[in-house]
């Protein structure tokens, strides 16, 4: 009776070398209860040794229920000490039973205390540390969720006097939730962290930086940009080091929205500073942004991908591993799409391997733009609205927004218009998000998704205004080029021709760039075609979307040429032949 009552706060298996801490001499009664069949073994476990395990849950549950609540605390701080000593070194692989035991002694304190016992508030904290060296652990092994849920609890178990503490586990709690979990919750951790950091300059900073991140991941790119600069104003009597982080991304932030102004200075002072400091993990985070912004502004090159991805693999940064290797699958999709849509995929596989929801997502993302490009447009619909389902749920805006101009197009050229309806259910959700004033590149996207939306629903489109052609700029990706040929499209059947051939001319030169890809130029021919109704122009336009596999460059090269092989291809891509 004694082992049973007592084994059971070991939990459904009990050791035997465990038996002298629960306070249980010999293990005679343990092989009684084996010779009866109420506990089944032995069990080898590489922690703990030799065990035996109850044959039913409420055998357990039974003997459990039978402890004094004194007994039952007394007991678990007896187990969370033993099994600290036992694992030794291999700690990792207990951190979760020993703050359990904590966490059950204090659950199980009598009200007025016992003499033999640690004070309640001592056991809140051994608690709270042995579930964040669990999440640690989680951590390890990209075990995200368990990380997020063991974090949760070890902010749970820390006094909020302990506001260094607090502030430490909120922050690891949100970065985890920022990167695979839930965004909006994230960001509610990562503030908490920030307002708890007080005069903690490595705190302040850490906890910024991510909060920055995530707000951009979230479209609020001025929100970004006004917190990064705060409290590099806040630090700037800190290490250089200390910033690296918050000037890269705060110069993400600004070319984000369109803007040059003092990025490159910036990026330089970033690269200097995280280079100065010696710590590799900085380094990495800081080329990630820089990366980024160079991107934004049109001269991040692939080699800057590539030096990020090997230098995140030395150690270990799967998040920026992932990204990097995203990045260069997108540029190989300039030049042979159907490898990139292989590389995609596996850039998919290794984020979920890591626990890296969102970036398993933009992986979606890059997969559905790739397929709508090669005409597979049943197949880039379902890894479209999966992408963007993840993104609602999750709470990343941006990569939601960034499928859905990808999805539009479709819905457009398809006449769908429970597409667009359930596009302007996302809107009204979500608008907020964005910034009050458009960069050149959304002027484009918002112009475009407008005609998108009356085409979806069998409207005539109403042309965007004329100045919007000024804001087209060189951006390769073929949903941006997409954007514009449909501004110049809906001028020219509105009767506009005057800002239309703007864009071609715009286009004209933008192609005419060294490193402009086939499917820019691809796409200047075929509005060249458009505005000049040049069927010379067109058939260049065809045989570069032919080479490039560009599916609905080609049926739209077809039909400015009045070929009657666009009927086939329409069809196949479930369009109006017309």
């Amino acid at each position: 009776r004694r082992v049973a009552r007592r084994g059971a706060v070991a939990g459904r298996r009990v050791p035997v070398d465990a038996l002298v801490p629960l306070e249980i001499e010999g293990r005679g009664g343990l092989d009684a209860l084996h010779r009866r069949a109420f506990v089944a073994g032995p069990i080898d476990d590489a922690i703990t040794g030799e065990g035996y395990a109850y044959r039913h849950a409420l055998l357990r549950d039974a003997g459990y229920a039978s402890l004094a609540r004194a007994e039952r605390a007394t007991l678990h701080v007896a187990m969370a000490r033993w099994l600290t000593e036992v694992a030794g070194e291999r700690a990792d692989l207990v951190a979760e039973a020993v703050a359990e035991h904590y966490a059950a002694a204090i659950e199980s304190l009598p009200r007025l205390g016992a003499s033999d016992l640690p004070e309640q508030a001592q056991l809140a904290e051994l608690a709270a540390q042995w579930y964040e060296h669990a999440a640690d652990a989680a951590l390890r092994l990209s075990a995200h969720d368990a990380a997020s849920r063991l974090f949760t609890r070890s902010v749970e178990f820390t006094s909020d006097e302990a506001r260094h503490d607090l502030a430490r586990r909120r922050l690891r709690l949100g970065e985890v939730l920022a990167a695979s979990d839930d965004l909006d919750r994230g960001i509610r951790e990562l503030s908490a962290a920030l307002e708890l950091a007080g005069g903690d300059p490595p705190t302040i900073a850490r906890a910024a930086h991510a909060l920055a991140g995530a707000h951009v991941q979230q479209i609020r790119f001025t929100t970004a940009e006004e917190l990064a600069a705060r409290t590099l104003a806040l630090l700037a009597d800190e290490p250089p080091a200390l910033r690296a982080r918050l000037h890269a991304i705060h110069a993400w932030a600004v070319s984000a929205q369109g803007r040059s102004d003092g990025v490159l200075g910036e990026i330089d002072v970033a690269i200097a500073a995280a280079e100065a400091s010696g710590d590799p993990a900085v380094e990495v985070d800081v080329l990630e942004h820089v990366a980024a912004a160079r991107d934004e502004l049109g001269e991040a090159g692939v080699a800057a991908w590539e030096e990020l991805e090997a230098k995140a693999r030395a150690v270990e940064r799967w998040h920026s591993v992932v990204v990097a290797s995203r990045i260069q699958a997108m540029f190989l999709a300039e030049t042979d799409p159907i490898a990139a849509l292989a590389r995609l995929e596996a850039v998919a596989e290794l984020g979920l391997a890591h626990g890296l929801t969102e970036q398993a997502g933009w992986a979606d993302y890059g997969r559905c733009e790739g397929l709508w490009v090669l005409g597979r447009w049943d197949d880039a619909l379902e890894i479209g609205l999966r992408a963007i389902e993840l993104g609602d749920r999750l709470g990343y805006r941006r990569l939601s927004f960034r499928t859905w101009v990808v999805v539009l197009p479709i819905a457009a050229a398809r006449r769908d218009a429970e597409m667009a309806e359930r596009w302007e259910r996302w809107w009204s959700a979500y608008a907020s998000y964005f910034p009050a004033a458009p960069s050149p590149y959304a002027r484009v996207l918002h112009a475009a998704i407008g005609i998108w939306l009356a085409q979806a629903r069998g409207d005539r489109p109403r042309p965007a205004a004329g100045d919007v052609a000024e804001a087209v700029i060189p951006v390769g990706s073929p949903y941006f080029l997409n954007a514009a040929e449909t501004l110049v499209r809906a001028w020219l059947d509105g009767g506009r021709p005057e800002p239309a051939a703007a864009v071609a001319q715009r286009s004209a030169g933008f192609a005419a760039e060294a490193d402009a890809s086939r499917l820019m130029r691809a796409s200047t021919a075929l509005i060249s075609a458009w505005v000049g109704s040049s069927d010379e122009a067109a058939r260049h336009a065809l045989d570069l979307a032919r080479e490039h596999g560009a599916v609905w460059w080609e049926l739209r090269a077809l039909q400015a040429l009045g070929d009657p092989a666009a009927s086939a291809i329409a069809r196949r891509l479930g369009v109006d032949p017309g």
